[in-house]
C-alpha cells in the first residue's frame, strides 16, 4: 500500500494511527502468551511457576536507576536438560524453539547449557509481584497463597521448585541406608515448604 501511495510504511502507519486504526509490526507482536502466570488456576501453571522460582531469573534493570529497563527472564541448565527447557517453551505457547544451546564458563572448565529468554514488561511485573525477584538467592520469599486458585495447587508449585532446586541422596546411619530429599532455598522459603507438606 505504501508503495502504491508513493510513501513510507512509516508515514502510512502514522496516518493509519490518527484515523484510530490499529497498526500491528510484525516484529513487535507477541511471540508467546505473557499472561499464562497471571492466573495460577491449573497443575501445569503451578508446577512451571515453581519451576522459574528455582531456576528462572528476572532481569534488575527495571529496578535500577540509570539504566534503560529490560524485562527479561531466563532460565538457564545444563544442556542435558535441553528436553525441559523445551516442554517449557511450549508452555509458554512460544511460537518458535526459543531454547538455546550455547557454551559457558564452569569454573576454569567450558560446559554446555541450555538457555530460554524472552523479554515482556507484564510477565516481568507478575512474576517480580509473586516473589520471583531480582538478584533472588538470598531473598526468595514464598508466593501467598492466595495466587493459587485452589491450596491443592501449591504441592505442584513446590514439585516444580524440587525438580529446579531439590534432590535425592542417601544417608547411611551405621547399616541402615534412608533416602532423604532436600531442598536448596532461603530460611523462609524452606519453611514455608515444611508448612504445606
Amino acid at each position: 500500500m505504501a508503495k502504491r501511495e508513493k510513501t513510507t510504511r512509516q508515514t502510512l502507519a502514522k496516518y493509519f494511527k490518527l484515523l484510530g486504526v490499529e497498526v500491528i509490526n510484525k516484529q513487535n507482536r507477541l511471540k508467546f502468551d505473557n499472561t499464562v502466570f497471571d492466573s495460577i488456576d491449573t497443575e501445569e501453571k503451578a508446577y512451571w511457576l515453581g519451576f522459574i522460582f528455582a531456576d528462572g531469573c528476572i532481569s534488575s534493570s527495571p529496578l535500577e536507576k540509570n539504566k534503560k529497563p529490560k524485562y527479561t527472564l531466563e532460565v538457564s541448565l545444563k544442556a542435558n536438560d535441553v528436553k525441559h527447557l523445551e516442554k517449557l517453551n511450549t508452555f509458554m505457547k512460544y511460537e518458535k524453539n526459543g531454547v538455546k544451546i550455547q557454551d559457558a564458563k564452569c569454573g576454569a572448565v567450558i560446559c554446555k547449557r541450555c538457555r530460554w529468554t524472552i523479554t515482556n514488561k507484564h510477565l516481568w511485573e507478575v512474576l517480580n509481584n509473586y516473589g520471583c525477584t531480582p538478584k533472588k538467592s538470598l531473598t526468595l520469599k514464598f508466593p501467598d497463597e492466595s495466587i493459587f486458585k485452589s491450596k491443592d495447587l501449591i504441592r505442584h508449585f513446590i514439585r516444580g521448585y524440587f525438580d529446579g532446586d531439590g534432590c535425592f541422596s542417601r544417608q547411611l546411619h551405621s547399616i541402615i541406608v534412608s533416602p532423604t530429599v532436600g531442598f536448596i532455598g532461603t530460611k523462609d522459603f524452606l519453611e514455608k515448604i515444611l508448612y504445606y507438606s
